[in-house]
């Protein structure tokens, strides 16, 4: 017994094991989006999950040994925030039309993006696996969607905007924590986001009642928990340990999915999850080796 305690107290697994719990929390806030999206307008959810978002990431950067909000990069912080908030727009409306399992499996794309973007805008060098990777992974959104299903239609295109979106961020917020904490990052992307939903807020606006204003608060808080979560994560072990257990999300939303709304996976699903999975895998890994040279 006192054997199966001291795992805990490694820190790599403690890593994998925040990660893990990251992602059931995300799994958990889109649970609650595709629950909200169907009653109020996706901008006002989009409002609460980065609004509420602040409070527990403001608690988690004053707890840090030398806290600041400055940054000199103001400009980069506003774009991430504008881009954020359209990318979750994208990202709510895909899930108000397609099941969570396959938004979450069709979100996992930005792993392509980021190479694309990354080797085009960063002149960053991709090898010959990542490339194939690439390619092979795209193919599987080829497999997820329906058969004679419009690519350019409904839900699976918007799920797909919002993965390149999610690179241009993951691109911008790269070049961001080069001087500015995760921490900040994540406060300024929520704050700037906040105040654009503020815009648009009065013309989307639908009071929520009781219930379903504790969904969306909690949505929020529960999102700047998950990214806490993550940069926890990242602090504790190493990338090559903790950035595969993101994967576990799509197993979390699968199981949400079909408990709460009687989702079934299909074949399709599966199959095309399999090679998206595999192939982000091999970018990761990829991408980690190239590091350690």
């Amino acid at each position: 017994m006192k054997m199966s305690f001291h795992i805990f107290k490694n820190k790599t697994i403690q890593g994998m094991l925040s990660m893990v719990l990251a992602m059931i929390v995300f799994a958990l806030v889109n649970l609650f989006v595709k629950d909200t999206v169907q009653r109020y307008s996706i901008i006002q959810v989009v409002f609460f999950r980065c609004f509420f978002m602040l409070p527990p990431v403001v608690f988690a950067m004053i707890k840090m040994p030398h806290f600041t909000f400055k940054s000199f990069q103001m400009k980069r912080h506003i774009l991430c925030g504008i881009t954020g908030f359209i990318g979750l727009y994208c990202l709510y409306y895909a899930l108000r039309s397609l099941p969570l399992a396959e938004v979450t499996t069709l979100c996992f794309t930005s792993i392509f993006f980021v190479t694309l973007f990354g080797a085009f805008f960063l002149k960053e060098s991709a090898n010959r696996s990542q490339w194939i990777a690439v390619i092979t992974g795209f193919m599987g959104v080829i497999v997820i969607a329906q058969p004679g299903q419009d690519l350019f239609e409904g839900g699976l295109i918007y799920a797909l905007l919002f993965s390149v979106i999610d690179a241009f961020i993951m691109i911008n917020a790269r070049i961001l924590t080069r001087h500015d904490s995760s921490y900040l990052v994540v406060f300024y992307f929520s704050l700037f986001s906040s105040v654009l939903g503020l815009f648009f807020l009065p013309i989307a606006w639908t009071t929520p009642t009781f219930p379903d204003l504790l969904k969306l608060i909690c949505l929020g808080i529960a999102g700047g928990v998950g990214q806490i979560l993550i940069t926890k994560a990242y602090s504790l072990a190493e990338a090559a340990f903790v950035a595969p257990m993101i994967y576990t999300a799509i197993l979390w939303n699968i199981l949400f999915g079909f408990v709460l709304f009687s989702e079934r996976p299909t074949l399709r699903l599966i199959i095309g999850s399999l090679i998206i999975m595999s192939c982000g895998l091999l970018i990761l890994r990829e991408s980690l080796k190239r590091k350690d040279t």
